[in-house]
């Protein structure tokens, strides 16, 4: 095993402790003594903790975001091959809500979707 790859064990390993100490509630500087590291490096731990939480939490969403598209995919398309146009809008509405395009008009206020696709 290389120094680089035992290293980077080490301080995950250090991480998941500081992780579990924190979220048991204790400061930063409790946690120092436990682990046998600076404060830096526990704040420093902490930090790159939340940024990859964050990053994963921010996949997750954007995965649960990509199956709710595709669901709402499937029932357009159905609702429009049964002629069920009230519900091919309300999906048209969901996935506009979904993707943050929800059409606006002049004045900043968002359009009921009849009057888009109407035009």
């Amino acid at each position: 095993m290389s120094l680089n790859t035992s290293k980077s064990i080490a301080i995950a390993a250090r991480r998941r402790e500081v992780a579990r100490l924190r979220l048991q509630g204790l400061t930063l500087r409790e946690i120092q003594a436990k682990v046998g590291c600076s404060l830096g490096t526990v704040h420093a731990d902490l930090e790159a903790l939340e940024t990859d939480w964050r990053a994963q939490a921010e996949a997750d969403i954007l995965d649960w975001k990509a199956l709710q598209l595709a669901e709402l995919r499937e029932v357009k398309r159905v609702a429009w091959e049964n002629g069920r146009l009230a519900i091919v809008l309300q999906a048209l509405k969901l996935e506009a809500e979904l993707t943050g395009t929800k059409a606006k008009a002049e004045d900043g206020e968002p359009m009921p979707i009849q009057i888009v696709l109407d035009r």
